[in-house]
């Protein structure tokens, strides 16, 4: 079998031994790959000094469908993203980006979009929670989890409440009625996801620029939803979010 070449980004690196590393890598042709890189730490090796956690390059490896893990046997480096490292909100933030994508996306299917999505994240100036919104809400739509947001008119929403069906996916003006287990949001909350779906597709982040607060709350209701779609915890979330993400307000 020949090998398999990829741009990628590595999602989750451990130790396997002194000189070996397990990784999870998102190639954008590939998808999540799971492998083991024998003798990546090795100070010559083709492996660019090893496999750190977002970092970027060219990746080559074997895989045969029996096998859970894939064989990488060369890694290139070509970016580090050494920038999100001066700043503790924006690496956690794509810690959490990272995680979430392991947890959304099968192993072995490609998905381009989700990946120039998340390097785009990567590359920014600072990951601002406006840019972990759209990112989340992309990732929804590509995983073909989106909610419908098309509920509440935006006059309806100005001022008051509204509230969110995770049974259902969509929106609601009023509180239902029947006791089905709804989440309140606030108008500007809502107002901020519905600017994410309007905007252009193509571009990386919301066309319109609400407080710093309302991103929060609005990446903060994404990550709850995810979570209630996974039925599992993201780890990182509350490192990012702290109790927000308890009722996603």
């Amino acid at each position: 079998m020949p090998p398999l070449h990829d741009d990628a980004i590595c999602l989750r690196q451990s130790e396997w031994s002194e000189t070996s590393q397990l990784v999870t890598i998102l190639g954008r042709e590939h998808g999540l790959v799971r492998g083991l890189a024998r003798g990546s730490r090795r100070e010559r090796s083709a492996f660019s000094g090893g496999f750190e956690l977002l970092a970027r390059g060219r990746l080559v490896f074997y895989e045969k469908p029996t096998r859970e893990l894939a064989n990488i046997t060369a890694w290139d480096l070509t970016h580090t993203h050494a920038h999100l490292r001066t700043d503790l909100a924006a690496i956690w933030r794509a810690m959490f980006a990272a995680d979430l994508l392991q947890r959304a996306l099968p192993i072995r299917e490609p998905h381009p979009r989700s990946f120039d999505r998340f390097a785009a994240l990567l590359a920014s100036d600072h990951v601002s929670m406006a840019d972990l919104a759209s990112f989340q809400w992309a990732l929804l739509d590509e995983a073909g989890h989106k909610p419908d947001l098309s509920g509440p008119s935006s006059g309806q929403a100005i001022g008051g409440v509204v509230y969110f069906r995770p049974d259902a996916g969509r929106m609601a003006f009023e509180k239902p009625g029947d006791g089905s287990h709804a989440w309140p949001m606030r108008a500007r909350t809502y107002q901020a996801l519905v600017s994410i779906t309007q905007g252009d597709p193509e571009r990386e982040g919301p066309q319109t620029s609400p407080d710093g607060d309302t991103w929060t709350r609005a990446s903060a209701f994404l990550c709850t939803y995810w979570m209630w779609v996974l039925g599992r915890p993201i780890p990182t979330a509350r490192s990012v979010f702290g109790d927000r993400v308890e009722s996603g307000e």
